[in-house]
């Protein structure tokens, strides 16, 4: 690994092994595999995405339902909605 890599590592404070990156290339056989609108990179961005809108909403609902007036205002999860996130990535 190289000092730039440790580096970038050490501030986002995670890494992909290569084992995880290998596992998403073993299919890979042209540039469309991984750019096309169902390629790997979109794939990943879109499902990215959605854990981390998830990961928000549980975190915002969590922190309102233990206040009086998140109780009180009926503010609750009761399935998952549908969101659609324009962006260059697609």
């Amino acid at each position: 690994m190289s000092k730039e890599e440790k580096i970038n590592n050490e501030q986002t404070g995670f890494e992909i092994s290569d084992e995880v990156i290998d596992q998403l290339l073993k299919n890979y056989r042209k540039p469309e595999d991984l750019l096309a609108s169902e390629g790997i990179i979109k794939q990943l961005t879109k499902r990215a995405i959605e854990r981390i809108m998830n990961a928000e909403m549980d975190y915002r609902l969590d922190s309102e339902e233990n206040t009086e007036s998140g109780r009180e205002a009926g503010n609750c999860r009761s399935g998952k909605g549908h969101k659609i996130i324009k962006g260059d990535f697609g």
